[in-house]
């Protein structure tokens, strides 16, 4: 499906500018997606694509040396672009890399018209390498890629698993779709369980990195921008 590939910060659900006001609506928020998934149900959902060992273990291996010796390091930041532990803790690697960037591009393209979202994509964000640790219980806790300029935005987001998961505990990607007609919550867990295991899905789910408790966790992370013309931003 994605030619070569198969062979080889996100943004919060509001932007304050004030620091402290920023804080403080973010923890509400978070109670909130707390609260409404405790008692989640791992229940499939259309608004992703999970697919297994789209990369091979050895072509993740590559991807993850060339970020560790090349990509710049920064710790995890969140929406206002200040460090928040308790929102997000993890070791983020930027790296533009146009052989990786072009294989994206290919698979957010299948992606986009085999599920029938048909969003004019006009080009992918360069990705990030995202390292969770748990010794310092890694994770990243409720939000959305939400992030534009006027109607050019993410559209749709990607994470690719790069190590294996006999190598972490916990870590997993959880979605949020909703709540169902007796107000319990819709949540999805794609299944990356192997290097280069990798999900898509909208840019306006509401996700998150759950804990990791045991070894390191490593994803790559990246986003189609465009438009969505018509289509309403409901899911």
């Amino acid at each position: 499906m994605f030619g070569e590939l198969q062979h080889t910060s996100e943004k919060d659900l509001r932007l304050i500018d004030d620091d402290v006001e920023w804080s403080e609506a973010r923890k509400k928020q978070v109670d909130q997606f707390r609260a409404v998934t405790a008692n989640s149900s791992n229940q499939p959902h259309p608004d992703y694509y999970n697919f297994s060992q789209c990369v091979s273990a050895q072509g993740c291996n590559g991807i993850m040396q060339e970020f560790y010796h090349t990509g710049l390091n920064d710790t995890g930041r969140v929406g206002d672009g200040q460090i928040h532990t308790d929102i997000r803790t993890a070791d983020l690697y930027y790296h533009e890399n146009k052989k990786i960037i072009t294989l994206l591009q290919d698979a957010f393209d299948d992606v986009n018209k085999e599920r029938f979202w048909d969003f004019n994509i006009e080009l992918i964000e360069p990705p990030h390498m995202c390292v969770y640790h748990g010794t310092n219980s890694g994770h990243y806790t409720w939000h959305m890629d939400w992030k534009n300029v006027s109607d050019f935005r993410r559209v749709i987001s990607m994470s690719m698993l790069l190590n294996d998961g006999s190598e972490f505990e916990g870590g997993e990607l959880e979605l949020f779709h909703g709540l169902d007609s007796e107000g319990k919550p819709i949540c999805s867990t794609p299944q990356l369980q192997k290097a280069g295991d990798i999900c898509f899905f909208k840019s306006n789910i509401t996700h998150r990195v759950k804990p990791v408790t045991l070894g390191t966790r490593v994803a790559l992370v990246a986003w189609a921008w465009g438009t969505w013309g018509n289509k309403k931003l409901s899911k």
